[in-house]
């Protein structure tokens, strides 16, 4: 019988423990409980991107929330601890919220038959040559299975 991972048998030690995940999920939970106590002095969009060196960066989708921010950020530094250290600067940086642009895929387009008729007649009563045998290709692009 195969041996059984000690993550498997406790899937704690995997966060509790020293390895890279460990670490990763403590200071995953740090900046969420430094966004926590930042969003409950502030009323708005404000998120963490991250702390670093005592540098606590904090992005927001407003520029004018932004702006209070900056002119705020003296009463942050020095309450705010992240990891039992004390925030020395707060960078702020201005991030829209991206919305995704929908892409139409360019289909072929056709026309009923009575609109080709309609412009093969139109293209008769036209003297340009080329005019005429361009409206002329026009309405034999029409689908005779589009009938009305």
């Amino acid at each position: 019988m195969p041996r059984i991972p000690e993550s498997i048998k406790n899937p704690a030690k995997l966060f509790n423990g020293p390895g890279s995940l460990g670490r990763l999920y403590r200071q995953a939970s740090a900046l969420i409980s430094a966004e926590q106590q930042i969003r409950a002095k502030v009323s708005g969009e404000v998120y963490v991107a991250g702390f670093e060196a005592g540098k606590l960066h904090l992005t927001t989708p407003s520029a004018a929330l932004a702006t209070q921010l900056r002119y705020r950020q003296r009463r942050f530094i020095g309450k705010l601890r992240i990891n039992g250290e004390l925030v020395a600067a707060i960078e702020v940086s201005v991030r829209p919220v991206s919305v995704p642009t929908r892409t139409e895929t360019p289909g072929s387009r056709t026309l009923p038959p009575a609109v080709g008729q309609q412009i093969a007649d139109s293209a008769s009563h036209i003297d340009d040559p080329a005019l005429r045998s361009a409206l002329l290709r026009l309405s034999k692009r029409c689908n005779p299975a589009d009938t009305p």
